[in-house]
């Protein structure tokens, strides 16, 4: 008996162990692999052009060029912010327009700052804003922010900027996983920028992953990890490694040390990795992207509360939540029927136990058909969700971001109607499968307008 569940519970591991083969690898991605196979190599730095530095108010711009002459000038554009530095890096010249996140979806509150020359040189800049300094070195260009003399950050470092871009007759690009093959007709277009935080030990951040508050090294002596990814994915099965991607992506980052505390805020929306490697000055970190542009936050701190300050300023506060919410909330996949609810509510009144939500799953529904109810097994909604509220308790039905396609479901009937359905890279109804069967998501984006509602 003792050696079967000896058996067992060496199993039990690997039973529940995700499956790997499902989620792509960094040398599975063309672009990770790519950038992470990035060298500082001379003929690929890039050097800021001194005569084209323009100065305004708030904002100082120049050029970047590289040594290689096939590689395409940047602009580089800073904004000074109180506490907050922005730079942007992007193409000088482009055929292609890159995405970038809007500036209503960022919501920032931050305030302009004026800035002053503090020194002027033929190898680099330096401007002085708040309680901190910004330091520009012409050749390589690098970009590093000082508080009292002391560097806590620095862009460029080690010289791995790249602003990927197609080259004349390159011909259609196209990447295949797990049976499916995605097209790039404009080519590589992934962006990056290493960051040395310079005297900081440890940094934080870059939710959601499964490891430690303090972010692991993936790469140094001895090290094979992955780079951190940022790309959502459903791992419900998820294991305790760093790098594997989970249910959400934030590209904010923060390291401290003793009096100080800075901030990093990447504004890329698309999929990005990040490599955190230990140094002797500090811990260094590469960040690349897909695609897009290069659009860097630097809060100053110096406290962790000021970062976090800083940071609200950018992305918008938290929103209060409704008191109730706070409370416990029980939820489990599934409750059968509304007897199945009763009997757990009045589980919890038995026990005094006390909880202020349920929550069902989409077996609620009619065929998996979002805002409605399944006739038999709930039958009385309102009176179930009556005796609920009576205890002064609440209903949460979950609802999926996707919609069942089929004809005379009037969520889908009103979605076709008014166009609302996420669109494929040739203009038509993208088409999933998930839960219900066919399925497409809906472009929430368009929801916001008065005239585009559904239910």
């Amino acid at each position: 008996m003792a050696r079967r569940l000896y058996t067992l519970l060496l199993l039990l591991p690997l039973a529940l162990a995700v499956d790997r083969s499902k989620f792509k690898t960094c040398e599975q991605n063309p672009f990770c692999k790519r950038n992470r196979e990035l060298t500082p190599v001379p003929e690929f730095l890039h050097a800021l052009d001194p005569s084209t530095l323009d100065f305004s108010s708030s904002r100082i711009s120049a050029t970047l060029v590289a040594k290689d002459a096939g590689t395409a000038a940047l602009i580089l554009d800073m904004t000074f912010y109180e506490g907050v530095l922005r730079f942007r890096v992007t193409e000088k010249q482009t055929k292609q327009v890159r995405f970038e996140i809007p500036g209503d979806i960022m919501r920032t509150s931050l305030v302009d700052a004026k800035y002053k020359v503090l020194a002027r040189t033929d190898d680099g800049l330096r401007v002085g804003f708040g309680d901190s300094v910004v330091s520009l070195s012409y050749q390589p260009f690098g970009l590093t922010l000082l508080q009292s003399d002391k560097p806590l950050v620095t862009a460029n470092a080690r010289t791995l900027l790249s602003f990927e871009t197609k080259p004349e007759n390159a011909g259609e690009h196209s990447q295949s996983f797990g049976g499916h093959t995605d097209s790039t007709p404009h080519g590589p277009s992934s962006v990056g920028l290493d960051f040395t935080f310079n005297g900081a030990q440890h940094v934080y951040g870059i939710p959601e992953h499964a490891t430690s508050m303090a972010l692991q090294p993936t790469r140094g002596d001895g090290i094979t990890l992955d780079p951190y990814r940022l790309f959502n994915l459903d791992v419900f099965e998820y294991e305790l490694v760093p790098e594997m991607a989970l249910y959400g992506s934030i590209p904010f980052m923060q390291a401290h040390q003793v009096g100080h505390t800075v901030g990093l805020y990447w504004a890329n929306a698309a999929e990005t990795y990040v490599d955190v490697q230990a140094a002797a000055d500090g811990t260094q970190t590469h960040w690349f992207s897909e695609s897009g542009i290069i659009d860097v936050y630097l809060m100053t701190g110096p406290s962790p509360s000021a970062v976090a300050h800083q940071y609200s300023r950018i992305t918008g506060p938290t929103e209060l939540p409704p008191l109730f919410s706070l409370g416990y909330h029980q939820c489990r996949w599934n409750y059968k029927d509304e007897d199945d609810v009763a009997a757990v509510d009045n589980g919890f009144e038995e026990h005094n136990l006390p909880y202020d939500v349920i929550w069902l799953d989409i077996e609620h529904t009619d065929s998996k058909k979002y805002f409605t109810w399944h006739n038999e097994l709930f039958p009385t909604p309102d009176k179930m969700q009556d005796k609920i509220a009576a205890r002064k308790r609440k209903m949460v039905t979950i609802i999926d971001p996707h919609i069942k396609r089929e004809t005379g479901y009037f969520v889908h009937d009103e979605a076709t109607r008014q166009d609302l359905y996420v669109k494929n890279k040739d203009g038509n109804t993208y088409e999933g499968h998930c839960w219900p069967g066919s399925v497409s998501p809906v472009s929430y984006t368009h929801l916001t307008l008065p005239t585009k509602r559904i239910v």
